[in-house]
């Protein structure tokens, strides 16, 4: 659950516990959003799903590369996660190769 809470939206329970999600992920799909943006944030913003390694899909804000760059099923890492004007969101940024 996101934002973190002491009980279960569900079913109310108390028996909660912190869950570390995978930090690397693929991007499978992606658009332009120019709307649900807050007043301070810069549109379009770029919105992906993202399949995590383990098998859980969210949906995310993608940084770090024009939209033009992007491509589906390009690898992406986790950026940070926020909350805007009470709303929460993720952020990944496509994976950049090692450079030595």
């Amino acid at each position: 659950m996101w934002p973190p809470r002491s009980v279960c939206s569900t079913c109310l329970s108390l028996d909660l516990k912190w869950i570390a999600l995978p930090k690397h992920g693929k991007l499978v799909a992606f658009t332009r959003a120019y709307i649900g943006a807050g007043h301070l944030e810069k549109v379009p913003m770029v919105v992906g799903a993202v399949h995590l390694q383990g098998g859980i899909r969210l949906l995310a804000r993608i940084s770090g590369m024009s939209f033009e760059s992007l491509k589906s099923g390009m690898n992406v890492s986790f950026v940070g996660a926020k909350l805007v004007g009470g709303k929460p969101y993720w952020e990944f940024s496509p994976t950049r190769p090692n450079r030595r």
